[in-house]
C-alpha cells in the first residue's frame, strides 16, 4: 500500500486528509532547527476518528505497509518532536473543546479538555473560577495543553510546582490497536482486576508491572537527579508507593500517566486530559536582583532559594541590550492597541535604567516572586529575602508598581523574540537551549559556556529559570549557509559534553525529540536505555507512534537541518 492508497482507505472511514504540497510544507517545520516533510496530514474530529486512523494504519502495516503516526498541536516545540516523514495527526483543528470546571470539597478543582485547546483560553477559563494550572511554559500564549502534556512542560513556576505531569489526574488514550482506554492511578486490587481483562491496556499493565517487580532498584537508581528532567520515560515515577511490598499491601498507586506525559506521542495518542487545578495564590511584589558578575550568580540564587520563592527567572545582558536598542519591538509585539501602556513601558524602562542600573547593564537580572494564601504573607517573604541580600555585596529592588513589574516581565518573556533582532538573515537556533546545571556549578559552567560560544563566534541571548539552574540560549545561525548543519552537530557535541562535565542535564523541559534522542547516553546508562526501548515496545509493538523520538533515533541530525531562516 502506498500513501495514495492509505489516503483512500482513511477517507473511506470518514477521515479528513490533506496531501497537498502546500499543506505538507506547512507541517514540515516547527520551532526547532529541523525540516522533515510528511506525506499526509489527517484531521480527526473526535476520539472515535483517532481510533479509526490508528486501526487503518495498523492494518496497513500488518500487511506490509510502513506508515507511522505523529500527533501535532501548535508546533511550538523546540526539539522536533512533532516532525515526521509519514503521517501527521493534527489534534488542534478539531480536538480543542474544553469542559466545565468541577470544584471539589478539598478546595481543588478538576477540568477535562481535549489536547488541541490553547493554554491561553484554558487559563482564562480556569482563572475566572479562581483556579490555575501552575507549570505553564513561557510559550503560554501560543501553545496547547496537549503539547504541555506530551512534552511534560515545566516553565517559570516549575521551581515550586514542578512539571505538568504533577497536575494530570486522568487521560483518555488510543493505543496501538486502536482501542480507547482511560488511564488513571490504580491500587494493587484494581491492578489485579485490570490484569484479568485481556485487552491492550491490561497487557501493558502486566508488562510494566513485571518490569517494576524485576528491576525496581535499578529503575529508582536510574532517575536523573537534576532539578528538572523531561528525557526518557519516567518509569521511576510509575509506582507511587514506598516499595513494591508496600504497594502490594494496599498502599499507594501504580500510575501510567508519568509514562504518557513527556512521551511525545511515542506510546499512544492522547485525546482527552483531566487536569487537577489548585486555587490561585496571591503573588508578592516583584524583587529584581541585578548580578554584576558571573562569579556571583550561583551564590545569589542559592541564597534566594532559602526563602522558598515561587519563581526565580533570569535574563542576560544581551537580552537587556537588545531590548534597549529595539524598544519599538515592544510596541509592535505587545502594545499595538494601547499607546498609554507603551509609553508607561518606556517610562519605567528609563527610570529603572537610570536610577537602579545606573545607566549600565548588569551581567544578569533575576526576577523573583513569592506566593502565599495572602498578599501579606507573600510580601513578608520578599522582605526576608531582601534582608538576606543586604548582608551580601548584592542588592535588590522591590517593584511595587504594576507598570514597572510588567516592563521587567515583558523583557524576560521577549528574550527569544529579541534574539531574532540580533543579526539580519539569521535565526535563533533551538538545540542547546535546555540545559539544567546545579546552582553550585553555575558560575564555572557559564564561564566556560561563554568561552565556547566565543570560540564558535556565536551571537546569542540567554534567559531561563534561574532557580532551577535551567538556561535557554539560542545561537543566531544562518540556515542558508551549507556549513550550518555540521556546525550545529559539532556545537551539540561540545555543549552537551560541557553540561555533563558540570553534573548537568541536557533535557530540562523541551524533551528529547530529534535533537537530544541521540545524546540520551549522556543522561542514562546502557541498561536504562534498553529499558526505555522495552517500554516503547510494550506500548507500541508495531512502532507506529512517532518513531525516532526517545528511542531508536531515526533522523540524522545533520541531514534534517532546515535550509531556510
Amino acid at each position: 500500500m502506498n500513501y495514495g492508497e492509505l489516503q483512500i482507505a482513511l477517507r473511506k472511514v470518514g477521515i479528513e486528509c490533506d496531501a497537498s504540497e502546500k499543506t505538507r510544507n506547512m507541517y514540515a517545520t516547527d520551532e526547532s532547527v529541523f525540516s522533515i516533510t510528511p506525506e499526509l496530514i489527517v484531521f480527526p474530529k473526535n476520539t472515535d476518528e483517532v481510533q479509526r486512523i490508528v486501526r487503518t494504519v495498523a492494518s496497513a502495516n500488518a500487511n506490509g505497509g510502513d506508515f507511522s503516526l505523529t500527533p501535532r498541536a501548535a508546533g511550538t516545540g523546540l526539539a522536533g518532536g512533532s516532525l515526521n516523514d509519514s503521517v501527521i495527526i493534527d489534534v488542534m483543528k478539531y480536538l480543542n473543546v474544553m469542559g466545565k470546571l468541577r470544584k471539589l470539597p478539598d478546595g481543588s478543582a478538576r477540568i477535562r479538555t481535549q489536547p488541541g485547546a490553547m493554554f491561553r483560553d484554558f487559563d482564562a477559563l480556569t482563572k475566572r473560577e479562581g483556579f490555575v494550572l501552575p507549570p505553564y511554559p513561557s510559550s503560554r500564549d501560543i501553545c496547547t495543553v496537549g503539547g504541555m502534556v506530551a512534552n511534560n512542560a515545566a516553565g517559570p513556576n516549575s521551581l515550586k510546582y514542578g512539571h505538568t505531569v504533577n497536575f494530570v489526574s486522568k487521560l483518555t488514550v488510543v493505543l496501538h490497536n486502536g482501542s480507547q482506554h482511560t488511564v488513571a492511578p490504580v491500587t494493587y486490587t484494581e491492578l489485579r482486576e485490570h490484569l484479568e481483562q485481556g485487552n491492550a491496556l491490561s497487557n501493558i499493565y502486566r508488562d510494566i508491572w513485571g518490569l517494576l517487580e524485576q528491576q525496581y532498584d535499578r529503575i529508582r537508581k536510574g532517575e536523573p537527579h537534576s532539578s528538572k528532567n523531561s528525557s526518557g520515560y519516567a518509569i521511576w515515577d510509575v509506582l507511587e508507593a514506598d516499595s513494591i511490598e508496600d504497594f502490594k499491601s494496599g498502599n499507594g498507586y501504580l500510575n501510567l500517566i508519568p509514562l504518557f506525559a513527556g512521551s511525545q506521542g511515542t506510546i499512544g495518542i492522547i485525546t482527552d486530559i483531566e487536569f487537577a487545578l489548585i486555587p490561585e495564590t496571591k503573588v508578592s511584589d516583584l524583587l529584581v536582583v541585578p548580578i554584576q558578575s558571573v562569579h556571583e550568580i550561583g551564590g545569589v540564587i542559592q541564597l534566594l532559594l532559602e526563602h522558598n520563592p515561587y519563581n526565580v527567572e533570569i535574563f542576560d545582558d544581551r537580552t537587556y541590550d537588545l531590548a534597549r536598542k529595539n524598544l519599538s519591538f515592544f510596541k509592535k509585539q505587545f502594545y499595538k492597541k494601547s499607546w498609554f501602556r507603551y509609553f508607561r513601558f518606556l517610562l519605567y524602562f528609563y527610570i529603572s535604567r537610570i536610577f537602579f542600573f545606573h545607566n549600565s547593564t548588569p551581567a544578569f537580572v533575576l526576577l523573583v516572586t513569592f506566593d502565599g494564601d495572602t498578599k501579606e504573607e507573600a510580601d513578608e517573604q520578599v522582605r526576608e529575602a531582601l534582608k538576606s541580600l543586604a548582608k551580601t555585596t548584592n542588592h535588590g529592588l522591590l517593584v511595587t508598581s504594576e507598570g514597572e513589574t510588567e516592563m521587567f516581565w515583558k523583557i524576560r518573556f521577549a528574550s527569544y523574540s529579541l534574539a531574532k533582532l540580533g543579526k539580519e538573515n539569521r535565526r535563533p537556533a533551538a538545540f542547546l537551549e535546555d540545559m539544567v546545571i546545579p546552582s553550585e556549578n553555575l558560575s564555572p559552567f557559564l564561564e566556560e559556556l561563554s568561552a565556547l560560544l566565543a570560540e564558535y563566534k556565536a551571537d546569542y541571548a540567554m534567559h531561563g529559570h534561574g532557580g532551577n539552574g535551567h538556561f535557554h540560549f539560542y545561537p543566531l545561525l544562518d540556515f542558508t549557509d551549507p556549513e550550518t548543519p555540521q556546525k550545529i552537530k559539532h556545537m551539540a557535541d561540545d555543549f552537551f559534553a560541557l553540561a555533563e562535565k558540570y553534573d548537568g542535564n541536557i533535557c530540562g523541559e523541551h524533551n528529547d525529540g530529534i535533537i537530544r534522542t541521540p545524546y540520551m547516553h549522556q543522561l542514562f546508562s546502557a541498561p536504562m536505555l534498553e529499558l526505555f526501548a522495552e517500554i516503547e515496545k510494550i506500548f507500541d509493538p508495531l512502532d507506529i507512534f512517532n518513531p525516532g523520538k526517545k528511542v531508536n533515533p531515526k533522523f540524522d541530525i545533520v541531514a534534517s537541518i532546515r535550509k531556510v531562516n
